[in-house]
């Protein structure tokens, strides 16, 4: 058997002097940075190390044309996401979702969703749609001017309703242009949960009960489209 020495035992001594216990080290209440990582360890197996984003379900990118990573419902952990890189339709085992890039899929425990649909996706998408409108000679339904000055005719709204009991069907604060979510308690409602009926009532299928918080996102007209 190897013998230690005399220094070797002193750096030993020296480092779990200097060691400390969960409970004496320093909190950190944020993070802002993606290159931190955690520590993680099973049993006597060695620890390793986890980044941050891929701790909080930050998976990377996802090519919804070829299913990169393949996805479907069933599979994934709670809370795993994805940034669409590549645009395309798929159907993750509970109907066809069209997604565009930079659109986020989420998984919530049983199914994929996609959480947002950006219409715009950078300036540059900004300029492209505002060169197309005012190419045509008219700015259409999604921008109106007031004293010479563009803004964007469309809002994004959220609604709050806590349901007590009796009729499921809901009436809106605005008519909607394009739904972006429908929750109850948390869980997003997909097209199959609801039938919305123009101009701005909406009914949620299955049964609730006293005490469901709903929530609705959606975009509106700020100003009507005027007919020309």
């Amino acid at each position: 058997m190897a013998s230690i020495s005399q220094e070797e035992i002193i750096a030993l001594l020296t480092l779990l002097g200097n060691s400390l216990l969960p409970s004496e080290l320093t909190e950190i209440t944020s993070v802002t940075t993606d290159n931190n990582y955690l520590f993680l360890n099973s049993g006597v197996n060695d620890a390793q190390k986890i980044k941050i984003p891929l701790l909080r379900g930050v998976l990377g990118s996802y090519n919804a044309t070829t299913n990169t990573p393949f996805l479907s419902n069933g599979t994934g952990l709670s809370g795993d996401n994805y940034t669409v890189s590549v645009a395309g339709t798929r159907d993750f085992g509970n109907g066809a979702i069209s997604l565009i890039v930079d659109d986020v899929i989420f998984y919530n425990g049983s199914k994929y969703i996609k959480l947002i649909q950006r219409q715009v996706s950078d300036i540059v998408g900004l300029q492209n749609t505002l060169n197309s409108k005012v190419g045509v000679g008219s700015l259409g339904d999604s921008f109106y001017t007031e004293e010479g000055i563009l803004y964007s005719n469309i809002s994004s709204y959220r609604q709050l309703i806590n349901y007590t009991s009796g009729t499921q069907v809901f009436t809106l604060d605005f008519e909607p242009t394009f739904f972006i979510g429908i929750f109850v308690n948390g869980q997003y409602l997909d097209e199959t949960d609801y039938i919305y009926t123009s101009p701005n009532q909406l009914e949620i299928l299955g049964t609730m009960e006293s005490g469901d918080r709903i929530k609705f996102i959606y975009e509106h007209f700020i100003n009507e489209p005027q007919q020309g």
